[in-house]
């Protein structure tokens, strides 16, 4: 791969960019792509233009009437804007210049901050809306990585906007024949192949699947995340993308057969399990339960309200459990089997709690999902779960097990519209308190007459 490396400083006094290529011994005729200045390619690097102020939050913004200082990249690809005139807190840069595309590749962009670049493919001189690569223009912070389509041998004008963070701002950019690179959770550096739909980038290990069948597992990825945005009404940080998509991976290893980050983008699958989703899908037409099941990972916002130290239930994989299973409850999802034999655990969990102690210091995750699998089936399915999940959001950060069972209560409540207090302790013994019954019966009564 040709590698570009961007890096500023925090000080936003001096910003490179050098060229060079991972294989060090390797020939200059051997890289796929060549950046050039201009187009008579007599310049090797980009022109650039600085300026003290922020692309991503005023679109009108246009770099030449804001009279931008225009440096051309030298042979050390070294420019240095002054310094007071262009503080680092908010800058943007931008460099134009020809990919000179040698032998069919990507080009791809990296960046720990707010970018995007733009290839005209069509090389008609104007940058066209598919020819724009979201690169965490619209988003603050993450690891972010943009891939342009396929370009075949020829020149093409490129432009990369880069919005200043603070400090440790840097940005990378490749050529690549069609792997990406990845770094997985492990630390370890991929380069994997991507598969895209509208919300998920899947990046694979290996790029000779059948691409019909890819469509239809990352359309149907699609459809489960735009489900658990349906239901709770706002969507994961973006930590690891791709193109601005939410980025699932195929991995040698992970944090398990399946991993996912806590309230942000990101999962990886072992390969092991990424192949036994593969080939089920390819026989079902129907998306395993582990990457629903790592979404819910992805969409846990409620660590404060609905988890604490001292109480042993796993909330988070009670949630993902009850949203999996929600999922699945859709009419066009084909997983009925899965479906019967998780909510067979399930019940049986409820049930053992239910013919014991009913001690819920000591509860763990499977009797909670029975609980909400249960008022969802008494008031009102998805409707009870949106409004169940939303109003967890709203209620008092929980330090104590206590503290977790009276947000459940008031949570419940709320979605039920109507107070269950008598109801989960005589059932379950959660033992909520009267002061929370009290609280819950002044909340409903206030909904009631709110217009």
């Amino acid at each position: 791969m040709q590698c570009i490396f961007i890096k500023a400083s925090n000080a936003g006094a001096v910003v490179k960019l050098v060229s060079q290529s991972r294989d060090q011994n390797s020939k200059a005729d051997s890289q796929p792509v060549r950046i050039w200045s201009n187009k008579a390619k007599t310049i090797q690097g980009l022109q650039a233009a600085y300026i003290a102020s922020g692309l991503a939050s005023n679109k009108n913004f246009n770099l030449k009437v804001f009279g931008p200082i225009v440096f051309q990249i030298d042979s050390l690809g070294k420019f240095n804007p002054p310094t007071k005139k262009y503080p680092a807190e908010i800058y943007t840069v931008q460099w134009e210049g020809i990919a000179e595309v040698l032998s069919e590749s990507r080009i791809i962009l990296t960046t720990n901050g707010r970018s995007r670049f733009f290839v005209d493919a069509n090389q008609n001189g104007v940058f066209e809306f598919e020819e724009e690569y979201e690169n965490g223009w619209n988003t603050k912070e993450g690891i972010n990585l943009a891939t342009s389509k396929k370009l075949a041998p020829g020149d093409y004008p490129i432009m990369i906007q880069y919005q200043s963070r603070p400090e440790n701002a840097q940005m990378s950019m490749m050529a690549s024949p069609g792997a990406v690179p990845y770094k997985d959770f492990e630390g370890n550096q991929l380069d994997l192949h991507p598969w895209l739909g509208k919300r998920i980038a899947l990046l694979t290990m290996e790029d000779h699947h059948d691409p019909q069948l890819m469509a239809e597992m990352v359309e149907q990825l699609d459809s489960a995340y735009e489900f658990y945005i349906k239901i709770l009404g706002r969507e994961p940080g973006l930590h690891i993308v791709y193109n601005g998509l939410a980025v699932i991976a195929e991995v040698p290893s992970t944090c398990g057969y399946g991993c996912g980050m806590l309230g942000n983008t990101g999962i990886e699958l072992a390969i092991p399990a990424f192949k036994e989703i593969l080939a089920e899908f390819e026989e079902s037409r129907a998306i395993g339960s582990l990457p629903i099941y790592e979404l819910g990972r992805n969409f846990w916002f409620y660590s404060d309200k609905f988890s604490c130290r001292g109480w042993k239930a796993d909330t988070g994989a009670a949630f993902a459990s009850s949203m999996q299973l929600l999922y699945y409850s859709k009419p066009d999802t084909k997983h009925a089997k899965d479906v019967e034999n998780i909510h067979s655990l399930i019940r049986n969990a409820l049930a053992a709690y239910e013919k014991g102690l009913k001690t819920p210091s000591t509860i763990s995750a499977r009797p909670i999902v029975g609980m909400i699998l249960a008022l969802q089936n008494e008031y009102g399915g998805e409707k009870f779960a949106a409004r169940f999940w939303q109003a967890m959001s709203q209620q008092l950060t929980a330090k104590t097990p206590q503290d977790c069972l009276q947000n459940f209560a008031r949570a419940a409540s709320s979605a039920a519209q109507t107070n269950l207090t008598d109801l989960l302790n005589t059932r379950w013994n959660l033992q909520i308190s009267e002061k929370t019954e009290v609280e819950i019966e002044r909340q409903l009564q206030f909904a009631l007459v709110m217009p």
